[in-house]
């Protein structure tokens, strides 16, 4: 890192104590407002993990959903196979009774 001229980290969400650098070197740390302070990870119970719990909950509903509408289709469309299967044999067995009178 001897050819390090800048450090640009602005904007990033970074957070904890910045490693000692060269004088010559640059660092650039505007938009991360807990740059410098050492911060721990947030204990299981907190509200981040909640709403990583609500993502997760939305998720599996849109999956279950999306699997009961896919049956759901499939099955309607066998239906409706199923009928106009029917009335093509109904159709079928009127035109050999005609033939027959």
């Amino acid at each position: 890192m001897g050819n390090l001229k800048l450090l640009d980290v602005r904007n990033n969400h970074l957070s904890s104590k910045i490693p000692s650098l060269t004088s010559n070197v640059i660092v650039l740390t505007s938009g991360n407002p807990d740059i410098g302070k050492d911060m721990t990870a947030p204990p299981l119970g907190s509200s981040d993990s909640g709403s990583s719990r609500n993502i997760s909950k939305k998720l599996i509903r849109v999956i279950v959903g999306s699997v009961i509408g896919g049956v759901f289709i499939i099955v309607l469309l066998g239906v409706i196979c199923f009928c106009l299967y029917n009335q093509k044999q109904g159709d079928t067995h009127v035109n050999e009774a005609k033939d027959m009178v």
